[in-house]
């Protein structure tokens, strides 16, 4: 038997994902019982009003199942009338995209559930009505959001206190949100899209001119997709393959193997930075093109597409604003899940379904509107997503790691430093501590060039990195917009381990047995 447990980025979450785990749930069982969780007590992060994306190693030497849950724009978008405006607002209606979260439970459930439905939400519930204390880290994400909030009377209602973030340590109680859960747990997942819930979403979306209607719903369908895969090393790499961003880290660290060198000194420094800045406009450029989505991608185009972003000088844009969770469980049986879920920025459009406690997601907003852009926003399409989960396997097929995180275009960044210290020897949960680099803006007023750090990171790669002529902005170490990244790692003598984020307020709880 193997050990069970669960890493997610709040105790709640962890705590119901294994007591799922110990009453014989399947890792799938755990992962989304410990999503919905996270959903309510972390509301400015992920919910029912997102997307996800999914992997399963379900044991036994299957190859991995990709779930994509990501929903699409409106059918009756006019990126001509949005690139008029000035681009797919940030918050509102129009940045609203099909939330496929719920789908995509059903789809996970449908394959690799073994509780009953209806079971899984109940920790969900239950914690809706009690409510959630407010956390410091929590605090400090909303209060750069208190005017988006505001700017929504049902948000305002729901998330303020007489127009005000609550305080830390006071309760926030979300007594629709419970009541909608419920409809998902009595009528399964297609009362999201089919049912009251999404006849509600529509009448609140559908007052925009290029908002999501009740025909957008109706039609989405979560769906399984081929492997993004790479050899890196003594590893092969699983990703989802696009619209999700996970073979743009492939690309980059099969870029960073080619130089080799010791994961934060100067010369990796150097060559990460090199390797990111391929892989970015190859994602840009290559992996967002329609005919690319959910195709599958082989080691050998992965190091194709390498070389064609060594080759591109097109500008570069990386957005790392982004707040997502990861969750990583395995169940007594070896089977083990990454799943990563998001309404993408902090709040997503900052509008709340009246009635249903349901906050939608701004995932539209990372369309280009620009006539013959690769992401263009179109009718019924998928934009571009940063979401990514990763599965790091040996050269016989053996699963020996999970990992996650949340970041926007960090998330490739992240991920790859992660991998690479645990390629050079690091355990799981130094790899995920260790002191991060991430190159990118976080606000619209830094450079584009701009290289973020922590400030333990190690003065030599520091001086390196300035000495290149890079802009650097340290950070102190744990610093929350460096990612919140959580995973789970198998030696090879079979000892399972789990950890999380010193960034986040996560936690690994691992069932008895």
């Amino acid at each position: 038997m193997s050990q069970a447990l669960v890493t997610a980025p709040h105790p709640a979450a962890a705590e119901a994902g294994a007591r799922a785990l110990g009453a014989g749930g399947s890792a799938v069982d755990a992962a989304i019982t410990a999503n919905a969780v996270a959903g309510v007590a972390m509301p400015h992060m992920c919910g029912i009003g997102g997307d996800l994306f999914a992997l399963v190693d379900a044991g036994g030497g299957a190859r991995p199942t990709a779930v994509n849950a990501s929903g699409p724009a409106a059918g009756r978008v006019d990126p001509d009338r949005l690139h008029a405006a000035g681009g797919v607002p940030a918050r509102g209606a129009a940045a609203v995209t099909v939330p496929g979260a719920v789908d995509g439970w059903g789809l996970l459930h449908e394959r690799f559930g073994r509780l009953p439905w209806r079971g899984l939400f109940e920790p969900a519930i239950g914690l809706a009505d009690e409510g959630v204390a407010m956390t410091a880290k929590a605090r400090g994400w909303a209060l750069p959001e208190r005017e988006v909030l505001a700017a929504d009377p049902e948000s305002a209602r729901v998330f303020l206190r007489d127009g005000e973030v609550p305080e830390v340590g006071e309760r926030t109680r979300l007594p629709e949100l419970a009541r909608s859960l419920e409809e998902i747990a009595a009528g399964g997942p297609r009362v999201m899209y089919e049912g009251r819930l999404g006849r509600r979403i529509a009448a609140r979306t559908a007052v925009d001119p290029d908002g999501l209607e009740a025909v957008d719903l109706a039609r989405y369908r979560a769906r399984t997709v081929p492997l993004a895969r790479a050899l890196v090393g003594e590893r092969e790499l699983v990703t989802v393959p696009p619209n999700s961003q996970g073979a743009t880290a492939l690309i980059l660290l099969d870029l960073l193997e080619r130089e080799p060198a010791t994961p934060g000194s100067g010369p990796w420094c150097e060559a990460f930075l090199r390797a990111k800045r391929a892989a970015f406009r190859v994602r840009d450029e290559q992996l967002a093109r329609p005919e690319r989505l959910d195709r599958g991608l082989d080691p050998a185009e992965i190091a194709a597409l390498g070389e064609l972003g060594e080759a591109s000088q097109a500008p570069l844009e990386s957005t790392l604003r982004g707040d997502t969770i990861a969750l990583a469980t395995r169940d007594a049986e070896g089977a083990t899940c990454i799943l990563i879920q998001s309404v993408y920025f902090s709040f997503g459009s900052g509008v709340t379904v009246p009635g249903t406690g349901i906050l939608l997601q701004n995932r539209g907003t990372y369309f280009a509107t620009a006539p013959g852009h690769p992401n263009r926003i179109g009718p019924g399409r998928r934009t571009l997503h940063t979401l990514m989960p990763v599965l790091a396997y040996d050269r016989a097929g053996h699963l020996r790691a999970a990992v996650g995180t949340a970041g926007g275009d960090g998330q490739p960044q992240v991920i790859a430093q992660i991998l690479a210290r645990l390629h050079a020897g690091a355990g799981l949960a130094e790899a995920i501590a260790a002191p991060r680099l991430l190159h990118g803006r976080y606000t619209a007023d830094e450079p584009a060039e701009a290289v973020h750090a922590e400030d333990d990171y190690g003065a030599a790669a520091l001086d390196a990195i300035r000495a290149a002529g890079h802009p650097l902005r340290t950070h102190r170490w744990p610093a929350p917009r460096m990612g919140n990244a959580c995973g789970i790692a198998i030696d090879a003598d079979g000892t399972v381990s789990a950890a999380n984020d010193p960034r986040s307020d996560g936690v690994v709880t691992a069932v008895p047995g």
